[in-house]
């Protein structure tokens, strides 16, 4: 990042970034230009670090309040950030992985109770293992929950920097965790296919749901439903004995909701305020 740094210096009217080599060239494919309207755009993927002058970002945000798009658009706003700079942004091709090990020398080189080189040591609340939203509805009226995570935690994998030389060197360690789900098998059956008010589209939870595992919704405003229905793909036979329902105003204390009929979905049949939040959980093991 010093470099990069160095190179917004050097010119800090333009977008700067940083991308690995091996997605260097796709991002070289989306710069357009038209000269006859004045247009030489491109897109820049912002996750792997980048530099952005103060006074765009104001102008992005003047620009998001005359565009007159609706809802759906302004939830993906930063893809149009840097399109709508109409420059090119500059990128450099760099290895990711040069800023973990450097990180990763930091910590090392400092094990005392009172480090001075500004790294943290303690990690967040909510810990990774506590992080239970996956994804919004459709309508962006609620949050779909669950802890049934399809990656395995990155604590079971050392980040070693002399073992590590490139990206694919640790995405390859953490193929031998065991089976992972593919990019495809994510997009077609990933968490947002369960709140994306299409019955022709499920979420797959990839492994077997187990004893505790739990999915859900929170829900947003003062809409307050009176039925939870689910889909899905096969008939569940006993499904009063799979799943207890729950609700809660504050997060902490649950009440339970009597769940009844079942054909194919899942319904609250004496009226119980299903508000804020609501949860689904095993009580047993789902094979």
């Amino acid at each position: 990042m010093d470099t990069l740094y160095l190179n917004m210096i050097r010119f800090p009217n333009l977008i700067h970034a940083v991308s690995p080599p091996d997605r260097y060239l796709d991002q070289m494919r989306r710069r357009i230009s038209n000269e006859e309207i004045s247009m030489h755009a491109g897109y820049v993927d912002f996750q792997y670090g980048s530099f952005v002058p103060r006074w765009k970002a104001q102008t992005f945000l003047t620009q998001l309040g005359k565009s007159a798009l609706g809802k759906e658009r302004i939830r993906q706003a930063e893809h149009y950030f840097s399109l709508w700079t109409n420059q090119y942004p500059w990128i450099i091709s760099a290895p990711v992985l040069q800023a973990a090990r450097r990180m990763a020398r930091a910590l090392e080189e400092d094990l005392t109770e009172a480090p001075k080189d500004y790294f943290e040591r303690f990690e967040d609340d909510p810990a990774l293992d506590e992080r239970d939203a996956r994804s919004p509805c459709a309508n962006d009226r609620c949050l779909f929950i669950t802890n049934i995570d399809v990656m395995p935690h990155p604590s079971k994998l050392a980040f070693r920097r002399d073992e590590i030389a490139k990206t694919e060197d640790w995405e390859q360690k953490y193929d031998t965790l065991g089976e992972l789900p593919t990019n495809d098998f994510f997009a077609a059956h990933g968490y947002q296919m369960a709140v994306d008010r299409d019955p022709t589209t499920c979420w797959n939870t990839f492994k077997n749901p187990r004893a505790g595992d739990y999915f859900g919704l929170i829900l947003l405003g003062d809409v307050i439903p009176r039925k939870l229905q689910i889909d899905t793909p096969n008939m569940v036979n006993g499904a009063k004995n799979f799943f207890d329902v729950s609700v809660t105003n504050d997060g902490k204390n649950w009440v339970c909701a009597e769940h009844i009929r079942y054909w194919g979905g899942m319904t609250n049949e004496k009226g119980t305020d299903l508000s804020t939040r609501t949860r689904m959980h095993a009580p047993t093991d789902i094979m």
